[in-house]
């Protein structure tokens, strides 16, 4: 299912991403249990919409750059990389992502 920290992500809201991270929100959902249809967390729903400031934050939070969906490729870096989101791409990197 979709949590509220994957709807905020996905939608941008970056307020509401931080907020719920103070509350403890887990930024590395457990892709088994809680992931949305395709298999995405937080952190690959932001980086695939573009959202800079989301992904900041969870990664400021611990997110981990390199997880990965079922398929084992989806990483946020593969999408990011794929929209042409070069800022997101750089703070994946930064943050440890494996190219």
């Amino acid at each position: 299912g979709k949590t509220a920290l994957y709807l905020a992500c996905v939608n941008g809201y970056h307020e509401t991403t931080k907020a719920l991270l103070s509350l403890n929100a887990d930024p590395d959902m457990d892709l088994v249990e809680r992931s949305n249809e395709a298999g995405w967390t937080p952190l690959v729903a932001a980086a695939d919409s573009g959202y800079v400031k989301c992904v900041r934050a969870l990664l400021e939070k611990g997110a981990n750059p390199n997880i990965q969906g079922p398929s084992g490729i989806d990483t946020p870096l593969r999408y990011a990389a794929f929209r042409g989101y070069s800022d997101i791409c750089h703070l994946l990197l930064e943050s440890g992502a494996d190219p």
